[in-house]
């Protein structure tokens, strides 16, 4: 996944997409609070992050926060940090990250049971994140 990934990346941002998407996203938060800014980016990420590796949407999601960073004029580390967070995130399914799956089977865990519990502890991290961030 990871090599599908880094090919993926630079061919969005060859054809226009990520810029468009960048642009797209920029416009949506233009004249937001940073915090909401950073927890846009990160739900982003981490909503991505349900179908993909958790590699690959970072590689995916990192130069398209750079971009919505610079469009908004707000710091690029942060909104890379909020990739970062939203990218190692996913509580909700059990495929988005290999450990989840991993527990699922020894636990007796369902499907379910991840949304039911990951999805208040997504809100959490997300508004932590966001708030730590934007204060730096």
């Amino acid at each position: 996944m990871g090599i599908v990934a880094f090919r993926l990346s630079p061919a969005l941002a060859f054809v226009g997409a990520a810029a468009l998407a960048a642009q797209w996203l920029g416009g949506v938060l233009a004249g937001q609070p940073l915090f909401f800014v950073l927890a846009a980016l990160c739900s982003v990420t981490l909503l991505l992050s349900i179908f993909l590796n958790n590699v690959a949407t970072a590689i995916i999601m990192g130069p398209m926060a750079i971009a919505v960073a610079h469009l908004l004029g707000v710091s690029p580390d942060a909104a890379l940090l909020a990739v970062l967070v939203g990218a190692t995130s996913d509580f909700l399914t059990p495929i988005g990250h290999q450990n989840n799956l991993l527990v699922m089977g020894s636990g007796g865990y369902k499907f379910t049971d991840y949304a039911r519990i990951g999805a208040p502890l997504v809100i959490i991290v997300v508004m932590i994140s966001a708030a730590v961030l934007s204060m730096s």
